[in-house]
């Protein structure tokens, strides 16, 4: 079960784009991390809620590491993070192949975070009724019109996959679904 089901068509804009490169991964992830703590920090003096989707894999899993650790396990305002996930496989949450369960090691045992803030993907659930499920929760929180994350955090596998869209699938092509699942060999 990977992504999202019949929605409305969004339009992404960004804007003041601005390329980075670092020298190293630990730097990289050092930054992303004190990027995210200024996004968080600002959104929520105007907004108050800060929402999040993460991604499980290997590119992002030393920055929830990083998160975890001081100062952004303290000055991060946790409570008031939303914690949504990208994808995740159809495993229970405790699974070695659970991109929940990486996020919980790497990160939510270590922090503060209200469990009413954790918008996990049931992927121990039937994909369909997890992807149901899942939809409804995004609308819960979000609303009927819209489905903007204050920021999403995409890994990329060595085929080129991102959030359990792979090249040459058809669900690559979905701009419309919401929430949609993918039957993929990882």
């Amino acid at each position: 079960m990977e992504r999202m089901e019949n929605h409305h068509r969004r339009k992404m804009t960004v804007a003041n784009r601005k390329l980075s490169i670092f020298d190293n991964f630990e730097q990289l992830s050092n930054a992303a991390a004190e990027e995210l703590a200024k996004l968080i920090e600002n959104r929520i003096i105007v907004h108050e809620r800060f929402s999040l989707a993460l991604s499980g894999g290997s590119t992002p899993g030393r920055l929830y590491e990083i998160l975890a650790e001081e100062p952004y396990k303290q000055s991060i305002p946790w409570r008031k993070v939303d914690l949504f996930w990208v994808d995740e496989r159809c495993v229970n949450p405790d699974d070695d192949e659970s991109n929940y369960r990486l996020v919980k090691e790497l990160l939510l045992r270590k922090i503060e975070i209200p469990e009413e803030n954790i918008h996990r993907i049931k992927g121990e659930l039937s994909p369909e009724i997890a992807a149901a499920q899942y939809k409804r929760e995004l609308i819960n929180y979000f609303g009927e019109d819209s489905t903007d994350f204050d920021l999403v955090i995409l890994g990329f596998g060595k085929d080129g996959h991102t959030g359990s869209l792979f090249p040459g699938s058809t669900e690559i092509h979905d701009h419309d679904s919401l929430v949609l699942t993918s039957e993929v060999s990882y």
